[in-house]
């Protein structure tokens, strides 16, 4: 119809190319290549089908996505669907992961529509586009052309169909987000996983289409544990199919592994909808291309520490931590160059990985984060040991309390951190949170550790109390009682109800119950704790966590009411800190002391002596300045400021918090010219250190206006 003349000359002026009829030409409609039949239960997703445009509208079509989201099927499900309602005059089908197959696709199709057979494929290719164009032959010829799976855009610059037809369409699916772009004959269409709920009824279906039921929780649940992807459901379920396993246990051996992920997969020859590998090779050979790109970077360390994290989102300065550079340049095949920038490096990575649509950097809880999928943290996972992949999991949970412990944490920040230290212990609970001995195992089981005494104690990750305090600190007292409670119960299973850990954790879940509102029942508490900790007499740290507990015994007593039971308590605890500190405390140790003599000199003015709690709070802030003065002079420091220390910035003994109290109880006690002197010179020296906007600031002004207004 469109080639009557069964000849073509091709080419310049001075060199042409004669394609002479060998053959018949094509009849109408007429189909190029093999369109992928549709997937078993093929699922709509409305929004993501690239319907042919109507005029003015762009007429390429860019479905873009991580591997196994989808896009082929939805590509061939509109090609499927074009075909059939007879909307197609010609039907080209591309794979475009190699220019050649392009190439090779277009000289068929050229080859086809004239009779001849070329010689030239790059030429036909051409011709073919020549042919396509407005003013070439195929001008009324209502034609399709898919390009499955791009990979380098750069190479297919030459062989993009035209833009400008009104009878023309191109659709493209690539995994680049990188080649990608927006144009204005050009449309991109992001293609995801299943939504949570869609992903569940997908997998439901496919398991009903081979005749098995399941508990739809248990469905549920694996759908997420798979990302929700149509490409793992669809080979999990022909996997369940064979009957050796249910939804659940299919689960744990994915979560836990003890199976590689090729066993959990349907064996060659027997993938779903003719697919040409299993989700563990597909993700496996991205990665290693990925890689192979980056050799002597960080790429090959970086996804080896993604496959533990949360993939839903870490953030991205966990990367740019002490740990992690450790980690990288253990796991470096070329050693890192002494000037390189680790941080730059990283970026780079990441920027690599995420181009090539193995990783998705955005944002999340206002910041930077590293997003990947499930299923390729667990083909990643294959290539470890047990002890390789328990040892990046302490490295990851290292690196996640050295951000915890950086300054700028914000609640978004101790979310973040919260959910990836869940996920480290779902799939990594035993190296994070020990192995009990036998005889652990036995004590814990029949109570003999009261009898006998703590079993050797197995401490945990740190991550395990550093985090969920700090989601408590940032306003979630609920969910931080809750992680305390499951630590505590772990690791009295674990290494004893008398452990160290166990005793911490108890004694942290009545904390933050308190903090919740609960504070009588956080008092009472906290006493048994303390009188567990005494009676285990455990020398070390152990000692000053009963110091903690005591003081927080002291604390949660006095909200809940009984401030002289609070001095009481605080009294016996200032007497064994001077008797474990000795006669010249340093460091931390007067640290501790003088918090304790501030919250007992507080707790006793609420407990009816005003004066006798301004007098001592005096007395505290005198030996404070005292110290300052005696570090200034120790440090050699050119500072004039008595409050700030190069060491440990300003306020680090809590000065100004005993200057308020102070100047609190002096008003309290009948003296409220005493308290505006004293916080007219607080507030001076907490404008002139902290600054005018700081909050302690204003708050010691607000204070300074009341007392005022008394006076």
């Amino acid at each position: 119809m469109w080639a009557s003349d069964h000849s073509l000359a091709v080419g310049h002026a001075d060199q042409v190319t004669h394609y002479a009829a060998a053959r018949p030409p094509a009849t109408w409609p007429h189909r190029v290549g093999v369109v992928p039949p549709l997937a078993r239960r093929f699922r709509e997703r409305p929004g993501l089908a690239p319907e042919l445009p109507g005029d003015g509208a762009p007429r390429t079509q860019v479905l873009v996505g991580a591997p196994g989201t989808g896009k082929t099927q939805l590509a061939a499900r509109h090609a499927h669907t074009a075909w059939q309602h007879k909307r197609l005059d010609l039907l080209v089908w591309a794979t475009a992961s190699r220019r050649s197959s392009v190439v090779s696709a277009y000289a068929q199709a050229y080859g086809d529509i004239t009779g001849t057979d070329p010689v030239d494929a790059e030429r036909a290719a051409q011709a073919f586009l020549a042919w396509l164009r407005p003013d070439g032959a195929g001008a009324a010829c209502r034609w399709l052309v898919v390009l499955d799976d791009a990979a380098d855009f750069s190479a297919l610059g030459d062989l993009w169909p035209p833009q400008d037809r009104p009878t023309g369409q191109t659709v493209v699916t690539t995994r680049r987000r990188d080649a990608a772009r927006e144009s204005p004959g050009r449309r991109l269409i992001a293609v995801g996983p299943f939504a949570p709920g869609e992903g569940a009824a997908h997998l439901a279906e496919l398991l009903a289409g081979y005749g098995r039921q399941e508990d739809p929780a248990e469905t549920a649940a694996l759908a997420a544990e798979l990302g929700h992807s149509p490409l793992a459901l669809s080979q999990a379920a022909a996997r369940l199919a064979a009957g050796d396993l249910d939804c659940a246990r299919y689960r744990r051996l994915l979560t836990g592994g003890g199976r590689p992920l090729s066993e959990l997969v349907p064996g060659p020859g027997a993938l779903p909808d003719g697919q040409p590998a299993g989700m563990h090779e597909v993700w496996q050979h991205l990665t290693e291309q990925a890689v192979r790109s980056d050799p002597d970077g960080p790429a090959r360390p970086l996804t080896a520490l993604l496959s533990v994290f949360d993939a839903a989102g870490v953030p991205e300065e966990v990367f740019d931590t002490v740990p992690a550079r450790a980690c990288f340049d253990a796991l470096r095949t070329v050693p890192r160059p002494e000037r390189a920038d680790h941080r730059q490096q990283v970026v780079s990575a990441l920027e690599l990985l995420h181009r090539q649509g193995l990783v998705e950097r955005t944002t999340a809880e206002g910041r930077q984060v590293v997003r990947c999928d499930r299923v390729m943290q667990r083909a990643l996972r294959d290539w470890l040991s047990q002890r390789e992949a328990d040892e990046l999991a302490r490295t990851a949970a290292d690196c996640l309390v050295a951000v915890a412990a950086a300054d700028g944490t914000d609640a978004g920040l101790a979310r973040l951190l919260y959910a990836n230290c869940r996920e480290l212990v779902r799939r990594h609970e035993t190296a994070l949170l020990g192995r009990p001995s036998a005889r652990q195992q036995a004590a814990a089981a029949g109570g003999l550790d009261r009898l006998f005494g703590p079993p050797p104690d197995t401490r945990v990750h740190d991550i395990l109390i550093v985090v969920p305090r700090l989601l408590g600190r940032h306003g979630d007292a609920d969910a931080a009682r809750r992680h305390f409670t499951w630590l505590a119960g772990e690791a009295g299973r674990r290494h004893g109800s008398r452990a160290h850990t166990a005793l911490l954790a108890r004694g942290e879940a009545a904390h933050w119950r308190g903090v919740a509102g609960d504070a009588p029942g956080a008092a009472a508490e906290l006493a048994a704790v303390a009188a567990e900790q005494r009676a285990a007499h455990a020398p070390g740290d152990d000692v000053l966590a009963s110091f903690e507990t005591r003081s927080r015994l002291a604390h949660w007593r006095g909200e809940a009411g009984d401030p002289a039971g609070a001095a009481a308590v605080l009294a016996e605890l200032l007497h064994d800190q001077a008797q474990l500190y000795g006669r010249d405390p340093r460091g931390q140790s007067l640290v501790g002391l003088f918090t304790t003599r501030r919250e007992l000199a507080h707790r006793r003015g609420e407990a009816g002596d005003p004066a006798g709690a301004a007098a001592a709070l005096g007395e505290l802030l005198r030996d404070q300045l005292r110290e300052l003065h005696r570090q200034k002079a120790e440090s050699f420091t050119p500072y004039d400021d008595p409050l700030v220390h190069p060491l440990h910035g300003p306020d680090h003994l809590g000065v100004f918090t005993t200057h308020g109290r102070q100047a609190y109880w002096l008003g309290r006690s009948g003296d409220a010219a005493g308290a505006v002197a004293e916080l007219t010179h607080l507030l001076a020296e907490q404008r002139r250190v902290l600054g005018e906007a700081h909050p302690d600031t204003l708050a010691t002004g607000r204070s300074l206006d009341r007392w005022r207004s008394g006076a």
